[in-house]
């Protein structure tokens, strides 16, 4: 069985406050990954409960993960994360999952 896309799944949890800040930067994401600018960026989905988030990412294959972060809304959402003041901990992210 051969399987070609690859999912990956982060949630992460905004602190008090945040919530609108994060969804923000996450639609921005998006937003840019569902343009021709990433031609491998297949699906990108986000969900929210309050400052819980989800975002079910499906990549054409790992070369278009690795491109994904080039994305400039993710360098800029990194980049807020490392100030500290936008998540409780870490996001959690599952990676290289193969789509079935």
């Amino acid at each position: 069985m051969s399987y070609n896309k690859v999912v990956q799944v982060a949630t992460l949890k905004s602190k008090p406050a945040q919530g609108d800040r994060l969804a923000a930067l996450l639609s921005a994401i998006r937003e840019h990954a569902l343009t021709n600018l990433e031609p491998g960026a297949l699906e990108y989905r986000l969900a929210r409960d309050g400052d819980s988030f989800v975002c079910w990412e499906v990549y054409k294959d790992q070369a278009a993960i690795e491109a994904h972060l080039e994305n400039p809304g993710v360098k800029v959402l990194f980049a807020e994360i490392a100030k500290g003041d936008l998540l409780e901990g870490n996001p959690v992210i599952q990676a290289g999952l193969q789509e079935i």
